[in-house]
């Protein structure tokens, strides 16, 4: 056995950490028939500890880049809760200009509670009629639901309350004679 993988070697063990079978793996690189990939690439991954380390090298890396990416993605229960409470505090205040007329920018505070958006500009009229209109709303999130979605995170509900029946039943069968039945018709 050699210090190092063959650039053949190591392309089959980048394709079996890729995901492929080791068999479809070795075909891939080598492009040979299957029973004979198949032999060779169980040699491969049985027997060659470099191909091994290397497998196993590459598999834990991929798991945990999956893992950074997943908790990258995922948010954690304070960054939830800190969302609810920036929803529950936002009032429309937050959301007007000097003249009181409803904005929305990068700077405006608790912007995560807007629900709905809406700026329109149109014209009507014609010559020296012609006016331009302006219309603008904004909608936020409602925030009783967040002060509510937060207390049932944080578990300051009390625990609800389920019955639970049980039921005996008994059945008994009793067997029945033919012969007492016809005489009893008589």
């Amino acid at each position: 056995m050699t210090n190092k993988l063959n650039t053949k070697q190591r392309q089959v063990v980048l394709n079996r950490a890729a995901g492929m079978y080791q068999t479809d793996a070795y075909q891939a690189v080598y492009g040979c028939d299957r029973s004979s990939a198949e032999r060779q690439a169980s040699h491969l991954f049985t027997r060659n500890k470099l191909a091994i380390a290397l497998l196993n090298q590459l598999l834990e890396r991929k798991e945990q880049l999956s893992l950074e990416k997943t908790v990258e993605t995922v948010l954690s229960a304070t960054e939830k809760r800190a969302i609810l409470a920036n929803i529950a505090r936002a009032s429309m205040v937050d959301f007007q200009d000097e003249d009181g007329e409803p904005q929305l920018t990068k700077d405006t505070p608790n912007a995560g509670a807007a629900k709905e958006y809406y700026h329109r500009r149109r014209t009507v009229g014609r010559g020296k009629d012609k006016q331009e209109i302006v219309t603008k709303s904004i909608k936020l999130l409602d925030p009783i639901s967040a002060i509510q979605e937060d207390n049932r995170m944080a578990g300051h509900y009390a625990p609800s309350k389920h019955l639970v029946a049980s039921y005996n039943v008994s059945v008994s069968l009793k067997a029945k004679n033919r012969h007492e039945d016809e005489t009893d018709t008589t």
